[in-house]
């Protein structure tokens, strides 16, 4: 393989690594090292862009790009379901938080 090949499939194994980190964040309830995570996982995507745009790939270093590509999709569908579960609760709290303010307003404190 290639320096540019074995690079990019470097790039896409950081990649899911981060996934994993960030999935490992979400189920630890760990918000701001998953916002840190995702920042670093941005990174490491723009310069994937920039060498996947370039780079040639032979056809096994392709299967172990695809199979990196699957295992991201998977790592990030169960990271989204931990967070719009978080976030549910969440907003859940907010909305009581701000039903009683309104009573205390409307009724004032004991």
């Amino acid at each position: 393989m290639a320096a540019e090949a074995e690079e990019l499939v470097g790039r896409y194994e950081a990649f899911v690594a981060l996934t994993r980190q960030l999935l490992a964040a979400a189920r630890a309830s760990e918000w701001d090292r998953l916002v840190s995570l995702g920042h670093d996982r941005d990174h490491v995507l723009s310069i994937i862009k920039q060498l996947d745009a370039t780079t040639r790939l032979d056809s096994m270093a392709n299967a172990r790009k695809a199979k990196l590509i699957e295992e991201h999709i998977a790592l990030d569908a169960e990271t989204c379901k931990l967070v719009e579960s978080w976030m549910a609760d969440l907003k859940s709290a907010m909305h009581s938080n701000l039903q009683e303010q309104r009573l205390l307003k409307q009724y004032g404190a004991d």
